[in-house]
């Protein structure tokens, strides 16, 4: 079983299906389809506290993910130019027993940027971060900054595990 724990802002989420993906860094031991996902919270700080369960279930889908930030100019402006979160979808996966290895997360990361990968559109953006649990992208955009810093402007290789939803009680 695979634990992953989320922040309590998004237990109720998870619970009605309304988050239905996490996107996470690769992990030592990688999630593969069909492996049963325990989904925690902590009840107080993080590694300092116990954990409560939200829900089981079995992950469903892996993709392989490009987040980075990338210069938008601003509609209505001639000079006008935002940072705007563009999501790559670099390889996914439904398929019984497949996993997204440490390595391939490794190997995207070493290549250059403009590696080839299917670049959602606004809307699919706003979609992914929405299912995340974020309110909208810019909502996400926030969080990935506060964590990645300046490795957001050069792109995060990231794998997003899903789940179908709402877990039962």
């Amino acid at each position: 079983m695979i634990i992953l724990t989320f922040p309590a802002r998004f237990a109720a989420a998870i619970r009605t299906g309304v988050k239905s993906h996490t996107v996470r860094s690769a992990r030592k031991i990688p999630v593969k389809i069909g492996d049963a996902l325990s989904l925690r919270q902590w009840t107080g700080e993080s590694f300092r506290s116990p954990q409560v369960i939200i829900g089981a279930c079995t992950c469903t889908r892996l993709t392989l993910l490009r987040l980075r930030l990338v210069d938008r100019t601003r509609p209505g402006s001639h000079w006008g130019v935002d940072r705007h979160l563009a999501i790559d979808c670099l390889r996914h996966t439904t398929a019984t027993g497949d996993a997204i290895t440490v390595a391939e997360s490794a190997a995207c990361t070493a290549k250059p940027v403009d590696h080839p990968g299917v670049r959602l559109d606004d809307a699919a953006a706003d979609d992914v971060a929405r299912r995340d649990g974020y309110d909208d992208l810019a909502d996400l955009t926030r969080t990935l900054r506060a964590e990645h810093g300046r490795d957001l402007d050069h792109g995060v290789i990231s794998i997003l595990i899903g789940w179908d939803g709402p877990l039962p009680l």
